[in-house]
């Protein structure tokens, strides 16, 4: 395997993000809809009955899971990347995005930083587990391997990405300070609206760095980790 690593510009990332979006945005309604309504029904069953929050996470996280993965291969479809044969992996993404979080939420204990440097090093690791068929460890590796040079572009992409994150825990604090007793529906619909697209745009800026990084030939690549 060749060792070299390519440096990403931030703004050869920003087009690749943006360039195959007009060929998918029916698609990519459909899975903003999802994300959308996946949350406000997590709300609702909470405020209804605050015992079953585990199962009620579990089952979402199983969704979002799904969504993320048609986006994934929606994205690479568009825009000419290959995808791995019959490569469904929805166990694999799920448990690779979980062992991806835990990294990141330690990284975000140390002062933030450490965490945004994690989630850019590990942002092509889903696109590599889908477009390529490997495993969650090679995965990871090799997401770390590729973005070596381009920490801070594909950070400064992701943190513009969290920005509606950012406004949704905002506005979540805001509503515990004024001590509502259920959360309205006005709310409910904004803040998993902002989650919805926060999600969208995290996993399409790993779509996008997966997209420059790509190797010519990965599917040749694939077969010497398989």
């Amino acid at each position: 395997m060749d060792d070299r690593v390519t440096t990403v510009r931030f703004g050869a990332l920003v087009s690749a993000a943006l360039d195959p979006l007009p060929a998918i945005l029916p698609t990519y309604a459909m899975i903003l809809a999802g994300h959308w309504a996946a949350g406000m029904a997590a709300d609702a069953m909470l405020n209804a009955n605050p015992s079953v929050a585990v199962g009620i996470n579990l089952v979402v996280s199983v969704v979002t899971i799904a969504l993320v993965q048609w986006q994934i291969r929606a994205a690479l479809t568009a825009a000419g990347s290959s995808i791995a044969p019959g490569n469904g992996r929805i166990v694999a993404l799920y448990l690779l995005n979980l062992v991806a979080t835990l990294g990141i939420a330690l990284g975000v204990l140390m002062l933030v930083l450490p965490g945004i440097y994690v989630a850019s090093r590990w942002a092509v690791a889903g696109a590599i587990l889908i477009a390529e068929g490997r495993t969650i460890g090679d995965a990871l590796g090799e997401s770390w391997r590729r973005t070596q040079a381009s920490v801070t572009p594909i950070s400064a992409l992701l943190i513009l990405a969290v920005v509606p994150l950012g406004a949704a825990l905002a506005a979540e604090i805001w509503v515990m300070d004024v001590a509502l007793d259920a959360l309205p529906l006005w709310f409910s619909i904004l803040t998993n609206g902002l989650l919805a697209i926060s999600m969208m745009a995290t996993t399409q800026v790993g779509v996008a760095a997966y997209r420059v990084l790509e190797p010519e030939d990965p599917e040749t690549e694939a077969d010497i980790f398989a």
